[in-house]
């Protein structure tokens, strides 16, 4: 393997010294677009791209290509992806599918989000519920860091980012909210906080009365459907789940309190309401959560 030139194009070397991002071209390592790295400026390339290719480099990196930029945890492994040109926009189908929240909580005080990633759902939350407070939890600053290529907004008045592991923020800061937006995976998949009946318990009380619980479950793995028994151990009831088209993701939603009744024709109107401002369709998702609310009535008679 040859050693690779550092971003030797004027432009690109100006635009990673500005912006604080090493950049080098992915054709190093047999990948299309531009990588871009938290690491000083004068790092070797070579080791770098070494590390990156058997898969022992550390951090997680971004690569664009395309008008597609994608945070990596490795190469076989993208985070989160973002269209450059419409940087709010959700592109993966199982944030969409996580958004059906607001289907049945649509005027929350308080949102959290546990995981932060490329801050597809913080924007998209930030941008459409403007009456809600939002909070992410990441324990990873290089993940935190690199929040400005993802246009993730400044803290403000109604939202931050804070720096911690998920399970010991629930514990220090007792936070309350309505919903909570759980996708905490990292370069090895579920995060280690996940896994334990504790850190759902505390999800459970963090929620105040009527509040929701969506989680993401990647894979119909062992770890996959041990997350969901998790869960419905903490909740007291099975959760409901919604299959994500195209994609090996579950996304489970656990009610504080039973459920009670649902409009249904009502939230299937703020269905075809908010697919037309997300862009995505949420009617489809409105349905199938409807027909396991449903398969969950008939097995309660």
């Amino acid at each position: 393997m040859e050693e690779p030139a550092a971003a030797t194009h004027r432009g690109e070397r100006t635009a990673a010294a500005e912006s604080g991002y090493l950049s080098m071209s992915a054709a190093v390592l047999g990948e299309h677009g531009m990588v871009r790295l938290r690491e000083p400026l004068d790092a070797k390339l070579f080791d770098l791209a070494v590390r990156l290719l058997d898969g022992t480099y550390p951090k997680p990196f971004v690569i664009d290509h395309e008008g597609m930029r994608r945070l990596h945890f490795s190469l076989a492994h993208i985070q989160s992806e973002m269209r450059i040109a419409e940087p709010d926009a959700l592109c993966a189908a199982y944030t969409q599918a996580m958004m059906t929240f607001v289907l049945l909580r649509p005027r929350p005080r308080h949102v959290m989000l546990m995981g932060l990633g490329g801050g597809s759902l913080a924007k998209t939350c930030h941008r459409h519920l403007p009456g809600a407070a939002l909070t992410a939890v990441e324990m990873d600053a290089d993940v935190i860091g690199f929040r400005d290529l993802f246009c993730i907004p400044p803290d403000d008045s109604r939202w931050r980012v804070e720096r911690a592991e998920a399970h010991e923020y629930l514990i220090a800061a007792r936070p309350r909210t309505d919903v909570i937006l759980l996708d905490v995976y990292d370069s090895k998949g579920l995060s280690a906080s996940a896994d334990n009946a504790g850190f759902y318990r505390d999800l459970r009380g963090a929620l105040r009365p009527g509040g929701l619980l969506v989680a993401n479950v990647l894979g119909s793995s062992d770890q996959g459907d041990a997350h969901l028994a998790l869960i419905g151990e903490a909740f007291d009831a099975r959760p409901w789940i919604l299959e994500v088209r195209d994609e090996d993701n579950r996304i489970a939603f656990a009610f504080a309190d039973p459920p009670g009744r649902v409009d249904w024709p009502a939230a299937r109107h703020r269905a075809l309401e908010w697919s037309g401002r997300l862009g995505f369709d949420l009617a489809a998702y409105a349905d199938q959560l409807r027909r396991r609310w449903a398969s969950r009535e008939e097995a309660q008679d």
